[in-house]
């Protein structure tokens, strides 16, 4: 079974998100802040990461980064899920190290969209770092 990094401060949101991919069939890990995700990653295996991008600590453009540099994952998935779609936004989470980016409010449908290609997909769909 894949398993899921769900990486997101506000609690609402965790437990939203953890629903919809816990129900579909993933196994879910989530943590608060980037600092929590790398720490977590540099531990244990996941198939994709759902980023949020504001978060205290560490916010996810720079987890991101860290994720791809200091721990060297880079071909896991990261796909940004955030509110702030301000212009730029989506380039500066590509730059960062994310593979896709979902703005919130997302459907479900948009969710399990983007992580059923991402870990179905074929292995050329992910973007070399």
């Amino acid at each position: 079974m894949a398993a899921v990094l769900i990486v997101e401060d506000n609690l609402v949101n965790q437990k939203l998100m953890q629903a919809i991919v816990s129900g579909a069939g993933y196994t879910t890990h989530v943590v608060a802040n980037g600092r929590l995700a790398v720490e977590f990653l540099a531990d244990h295996t996941v198939d994709l990461v759902f980023m949020d991008l504001m978060m205290p600590v560490m916010d996810g453009f720079e987890a991101s980064r860290r994720i791809r540099q200091e721990l060297g994952l880079r071909n896991l998935p990261i796909i940004a899920v955030t509110a702030n779609t301000l212009v730029g936004s989506r380039e500066r989470a590509l730059e960062s190290g994310c593979d896709d980016y979902i703005a919130k409010p997302y459907t479900k449908q948009q969710l399990l969209g983007t992580l059923n290609q991402w870990i179905r997909g074929s292995s050329d769909q992910f973007h070399p770092v």
